[in-house]
């Protein structure tokens, strides 16, 4: 499994295989240290050890085992070590993982609430927001606990929420399945206004920014939008074959979109040129139709998975390494130095310190004998 196009040190590059699933991979989540990666097939949720490239023993379940998982995100408390994994299931219930303090590769499952009328959870994010197939979105506050608190409900009729993105307040951006409405729900109240973009959305995310989404429109393939007026400013063809819904997303910071394809390649274009970027191969057939990213100071990693059950269930992972440039490398020398430099100058202030604590107790000393 190469790139279609040569390799080189500002490409990705296949870093590993995972291998495991028995049918259709639906959905897959990186956690945010960047060494788990969660998967749910046809056949079970999996928790994958990145740098192990193996799965995590077999995890305890409270819920009905043959109820699918088909959404899943990670939410964890700032400051907590612990990861913690939200995941919707068919049947409409929402689950919560936790991390066992005296094990960082053993998971239990702490919550299952059902949410709604056995209909699906279509969408989940965190802090915890919810989309489900009786057209409703809620929101629920999440304790240090893991104790689950609805804050409010609404119901988007004629549609399905099919993507769901906090902003920064706390309020919700909502997009529709089928009309390509985009709302804006308040955390506290509801909705506070819609725009449309005047085509299906198969997929959607929201750039680092949150100034831009992309979508999967089912026509062309994917198309970049303005949040403020989900006006489209950019479209990338991929030439699509069937009008199946592709997930599609951004990496790099915002820089690209990467977006899946029925072709059994992954597309990396350029935000603001539309280039093509890279192809990447990840199975000789079948649909590209789950794709993830994720960013760290050094790498930048994108994982893909088929969603068919008729051909490879295999997750490919893809990194692209970062190579500091002339600037940054000054900078850090720079930032060295004066690390080192204020280093000393700590042993320098408290060596003179010392050297006057000691002149003053031998004068002390030299007097009070002196007096004697």
């Amino acid at each position: 499994m190469l790139p279609l196009i040569p390799s080189c040190p500002k490409m990705y590059k296949l870093e590993c295989c995972l291998m495991g699933h028995q049918d259709t991979i639906l959905c897959l989540a990186m956690s945010r240290s960047g060494q788990l990666l969660a998967s749910r097939g046809m056949d079970r949720l999996r928790i994958w050890n990145i740098e192990k490239k193996k799965p995590l023993a077999k995890l305890a379940q409270l819920q009905n085992p043959g109820d699918l998982v088909t959404s899943v995100t990670w939410v964890t408390h700032e400051g907590d070590v612990l990861e913690g994994l939200c995941c919707g299931t068919g049947l409409g219930y929402l689950t919560i993982w936790r991390q066992h303090p005296n094990g960082y590769y053993d998971f239990k499952e702490v919550v299952s609430k059902k949410i709604s009328a056995g209909t699906e959870v279509t969408a989940v994010n965190a802090d915890i927001s919810d989309g489900t197939r009786d057209q409703q979105v809620q929101v629920w506050s999440v304790d240090s606990k893991y104790q689950l608190y609805n804050i409010f409900s609404i119901e988007l009729p004629t549609t399905v929420p099919w993507a769901l993105f906090f902003q920064e307040g706390g309020d919700v951006i909502v997009f529709r399945m089928y009309d390509g409405k985009v709302h804006t729900l308040c955390a506290k109240d509801g909705i506070l206004g819609s725009k449309g973009t005047g085509m299906m959305i198969g997929a959607a995310n929201v750039d680092p920014s949150h100034k831009f989404f992309v979508i999967n429109n089912a026509t062309i393939s994917f198309s970049l939008h303005q949040m403020g007026d989900a006006t489209c400013i950019k479209t990338y063809d991929t030439k699509p074959q069937k009008t199946y819904p592709k997930q599609v997303t951004f990496a790099e910071r915002g820089r690209v979109i990467v977006g899946r394809s029925d072709n059994c390649i992954m597309y990396i274009f350029d935000k603001t040129t539309r280039d093509l970027l890279q192809l990447l191969q990840h199975s000789k057939s079948g649909q590209v139709q789950t794709v993830t990213t994720y960013d760290t100071a050094n790498h930048y990693l994108v994982a893909a998975a088929s969603s068919s059950n008729d051909h490879d269930n295999t997750i490919t992972i893809w990194k692209k390494s970062i190579k500091p440039s002339p600037g940054n490398r000054t900078w850090a020398m720079i930032r060295t130095a004066l690390q080192m430099a204020m280093q000393l100058l700590v042993i320098a202030i408290v060596g003179v310190i010392l050297y006057c604590t000691m002149n003053l107790l031998l004068s002390y000393q030299w007097t009070t004998e002196m007096r004697y």
